[in-house]
């Protein structure tokens, strides 16, 4: 298993150097005002995800999240949002994590740019693409982070190197994003990036 590994980063590798790929990733699914959302045509069947939420079950504790922050079936509460939020982060839930991130970055009561960093890098570490995207973005504009076009490029590279899922192609932007950064780079900051990669890419090569 180790040597198959071993043989699939070098070929990723490899490929990469050589030339740019066509990257599918899912679009980011970013917390909206609540009043973006008509809440009297959607319904997120509450009762149903609560129930399961208060089992524990990660999935419906971020559905209910959901919930109370876009006000479906219930009033608008971002105290409760948050609430949910955390017990499904906390379980690693993917989305869940980028959610709460996101929460802290954007809501003006809860705003807190250093609980808003560390869940976007646990979520882009559990490997979902819209946080390894824009742990990526914030690297490379320094927003709430020193800037670091290495980290920026290895996201980058790590959310392009698969395929979403099957989600919907967001038109070559992680492409686009990648080349124009290389632009800004020298060669020995793409050197270390790529080492990053081989170190990320071998211990997932291992588990």
């Amino acid at each position: 298993m180790y040597q198959i590994g071993i043989i699939f980063l070098g070929l990723c590798l490899s490929f990469a150097a050589a030339a740019e790929t066509e990257w599918l990733v899912p679009p980011p699914v970013a917390l909206q005002h609540p009043a973006a959302v008509n809440a009297h045509q959607q319904d997120c069947q509450y009762q149903q995800q609560l129930t399961l939420a208060r089992q524990g079950i990660a999935e419906n504790q971020y559905q209910v999240a959901l919930c109370y922050y876009y006000g479906l079936s219930v009033n608008v509460n971002p105290e409760k949002a948050l609430h949910w939020l955390r017990q499904a982060a906390v379980q690693h839930h993917q989305a869940a994590m980028y959610q709460l991130a996101e929460f802290h970055n954007r809501h003006d009561k809860y705003y807190n740019p250093v609980l808003a960093i560390k869940w976007f890098k646990k979520s882009a570490k559990a490997e979902y693409i819209p946080a390894q995207v824009r742990i990526a973005e914030m690297y490379v504009t320094g927003e709430g982070v020193a800037q670091d076009y290495v980290e920026a490029y290895k996201w980058l590279y790590m959310a392009g190197l698969f395929d979403g899922n099957g989600e919907p192609r967001l038109q070559g932007s992680i492409r686009s994003q990648r080349q124009a950064l290389v632009q800004k780079m020298t060669p020995q900051q793409i050197e270390r990036a790529r080492q990053k990669i081989s170190l990320l890419l071998q211990a997932k090569s291992m588990q």
